[in-house]
């Protein structure tokens, strides 16, 4: 318990009772006050033990609450399709990730897990960050996503690493401890590493080291006041493309194979080849990689995910008081348009909104509307606007 409010009580006064077991100063060694009451030091360290106690109680109910990897990864599923190994080690990462934290507050904890920070690597639009927001937010956690090729070393004009933290702050409100239990995602880790004649690429990975092994950094408030985080228990993820191959004969230690071709099969070596200094790829001992996005998958993520493109654009025409139907066939020439814009399931929305395009223009207002139905026309998928017939004269 912290006793730097009370101060020690000298001779008689009002304060020279324990208001606690009412004893007087003169029958306990010590007797320090408040502003309205005194303590004795016996009552101090019975009550020091007390919260002491609560604190190991709440934080064993903590342990016991957590989700479960297999929790967290159902989590995923109603989410993300597919990415099995990713699901999973994230799903293990991040039970452990708060299971330490808990466990570094108990006495009896014995061995606390240590921090692993994540790597994941996978093609744009596969699906990374989609990961981590629904973790965050299941799990009620601040989350940040930052782009690497956008940092720059303090004292440089643009985004220091000081703006991860006011990210994650604005996140929770601004309430430090908060932020510092959230979740960090560095997004085009592997171009970090670029060629650069003034050497701020480098700069900027020193920068990141700090974040990673944890330090107290001053921020900046919404109103211009100082605050200050730690990122001891953050927990940060890596991630990039890695499209480049590297030749080696079997994954690094630590690492998860990829089994999706073009992708790097040693993250860590391709790396260090792109300039990124040993230490900030040895801050990421997790890896896992993410498969391409194919025309089955794509096909799911338009119809199963609550949040899946179809059911929001159903859920825009129902608000008009109609229907929409799509086809088979449709919902296969659009999930084989989204893979050519190459972007992942990034392009399923644009492929969406492109069709839907003339419908929704001219559906507000409408009152003879009747639904709307998707279907391949001429090779082309079209909406068209289903009316009411008139009635003939």
């Amino acid at each position: 318990m912290d006793l730097s409010a009370f101060h020690p009580v000298e001779g008689e006064s009002s304060y020279a009772i324990c208001a606690f077991c009412r004893r007087g100063a003169e029958q306990v060694d010590e007797l320090v006050a408040g502003h309205d009451a005194a303590m004795c030091g016996d009552c101090a360290a019975v009550l020091h033990d007390e919260v002491q106690e609560q604190r190991q109680a709440w934080l064993r109910d903590r342990i016991r609450n957590l989700p479960t990897p297999a929790r967290i990864h159902g989590w995923l599923d109603e989410r993300v399709v597919g990415q099995e190994q990713a699901k999973r080690v994230l799903a293990v990462q991040v039970h452990n990730h708060y299971k330490r934290l808990a466990l570094r507050g108990m006495h009896d904890a014995g061995v606390v897990p240590g921090k692993a920070n994540v790597l994941l690597s996978g093609p744009t639009g596969s699906g990374k960050t989609h990961l981590l927001r629904t973790l965050a937010h299941r799990l009620d956690v601040p989350f940040t996503v930052v782009d690497a090729t956008t940092l720059t070393p303090a004292g440089h004009v643009g985004e220091g690493v000081e703006a991860i933290a006011q990210g994650l702050l604005r996140d929770c409100d601004w309430d430090p401890a908060c932020a510092a239990r959230g979740i960090v995602y560095i997004d085009e880790v592997d171009k970090l590493g670029g060629a650069d004649a003034d050497g701020n690429g480098v700069a900027v990975q020193q920068a990141l080291l700090q974040l990673l092994e944890g330090r107290r950094i001053p921020v900046t408030g919404p109103r211009g006041g100082r605050l200050s985080m730690h990122t001891r228990d953050v927990l940060f993820v890596a991630g990039g493309a890695f499209t480049q191959a590297v030749e080696t004969a079997a994954p690094a230690p630590g690492f998860v194979r990829p089994s999706a071709p073009g992708v790097a099969d040693d993250p860590a070596q391709w790396l260090l080849r792109q300039g990124l200094i040993p230490e900030l790829v040895g801050r990421f001992p997790i890896h896992a990689a993410l498969d391409a996005v194919d025309i089955p998958a794509m096909r799911r993520l338009l119809v199963e995910p609550p949040d899946a493109p179809l059911r929001q654009m159903a859920a825009l025409v129902a608000d008009e008081g109609c229907a929409l139907e799509v086809t088979a066939r449709a919902q296969d020439q659009l999930a084989s348009n989204a893979i050519a814009r190459a972007t992942g399931a990034r392009g399923l929305r644009g492929e969406v909104e492109r069709v839907m395009l003339d419908v929704l223009f001219e559906l507000p207002g409408r009152a003879d509307a009747r639904g709307v139905v998707v279907d391949v026309v001429d090779g082309e998928v079209r909406a068209e606007l289903q009316v009411a017939q008139r009635a003939a004269c």
